[in-house]
């Protein structure tokens, strides 16, 4: 009678297993579909964005795209074109959030708004493991930069991103806020971390939190964002599931980015009062993500309770070896050598 219950016990659970990983596939796929949708819309959006600018700056209306481009192409020293990226940016990522939340919301069922709830104890969550994660990303920008000189002294470049204000006018200044300190936090968190977590985190919490880093540092397209972003990704991520939302993240994120932000204004727009300000707010930022790595030693390496009958190999392969993600990473590994290729033409 033992061995009955024990075989009975053992096929009961086999069974469950078999139902979360039909589901995790499930879920696994419809992320897939949703971050491959994200980045057609993304391709399809810059194509508005030139109209939009054209009609923007020209106050004329034409759906000849040749007549926008080459407009652009003959006038962009007539403005800045860090003001027409960033806009862009802003524009196209914009655009291409609202069509994957409809997409999710329509297709799906999947509300944004449930990513979005939070309280304060949680918001300030964050921003008490803030520090620690601008310390990664300190630590891991200064190793990229050390390969990157490493590589440069052989001839072979490594691409990084550039946020330099070419024209130093308040609409680019205002643009780059615009995108990088305000929709860039937002938007990133909703897709990289709302959509990918929500879907994947019921079935493996520290696999999610990985596999959510790595596609967030992917999906910057270079070897330097990669690192760090990943890094900082796994912080993120792991606050993110400890909280159940992507409110602490987006605080987080928009702290980050503001701090980059005074750099780059204080440097490019010559206010040593920016420059100053950076200067010891990141100092300070940095010394509190020192004495946490000390003081909280086993919390940073403690792991989340899991709540899932799979095992992280099995959880893994469920989620990365599905159609639609196997496209999705196919598709930024394709553009990751793109970027390597290019810099080194």
């Amino acid at each position: 009678m033992d061995i009955f219950n024990d075989s009975n016990g053992q096929f009961i659970l086999e069974q469950a297993k078999a139902g979360q990983k039909k589901e995790l596939f499930k879920n696994s796929l419809i992320l897939g579909i949703l971050l491959l949708c994200y980045n057609i819309f993304l391709e399809l959006s810059v194509y508005l964005y030139y109209y939009f600018f054209y009609f923007w700056k020209t106050r004329k209306l034409t759906f000849d795209f040749d007549v926008c481009k080459d407009y652009i192409a003959d006038n962009i020293k007539t403005f800045s074109v860090t003001e027409f990226e960033m806009l862009g940016n802003a524009f196209v990522t914009f655009v291409s959030l609202m069509g994957i939340v409809l997409l999710a919301r329509i297709g799906f069922k999947i509300k944004i708004s449930q990513m979005l709830k939070s309280d304060k104890k949680s918001v300030m969550l964050g921003v008490k493991v803030f520090p620690f994660s601008l310390l990664l990303n300190y630590s891991f920008t200064m190793i990229i930069s050390i390969i990157t000189v490493f590589f440069a002294s052989r001839g072979i470049v490594i691409p990084e991103a550039d946020f330099s204000v070419d024209k130093t006018t308040f609409i680019a200044g205002f643009s780059m806020f615009l995108y990088m300190v305000v929709l860039a936090p937002i938007i990133e968190e909703i897709v990289y971390r709302g959509f990918v977590l929500k879907l994947i985190s019921p079935y493996g919490k520290t696999v999610s939190i990985i596999i959510s880093a790595f596609i967030f540092g992917f999906m910057h397209g270079n070897l330097s964002q990669f690192v760090t972003a990943f890094a900082t990704g796994i912080v993120f991520s792991a606050v993110a599931v400890k909280t159940g939302s992507i409110l602490p993240t987006i605080v987080m994120h928009m702290m980050n980015n503001v701090i980059n932000f005074i750099a780059i204004v204080g440097e490019d727009y010559s206010l040593d009062i920016c420059i100053t300000v950076y200067s010891v707010l990141f100092t300070c930022i940095l010394l509190v993500g020192v004495m946490e790595v000390f003081l909280f030693r086993n919390v940073i390496r403690s792991k989340p309770q899991e709540t899932t009958l799979l095992s992280t190999k099995e959880s893994t392969k469920t989620i990365l070896l599905n159609p639609a993600m196997i496209l999705y990473l196919a598709y930024l590994t394709y553009h990751f050598i793109e970027q390597i290729i290019k810099a080194n033409m």
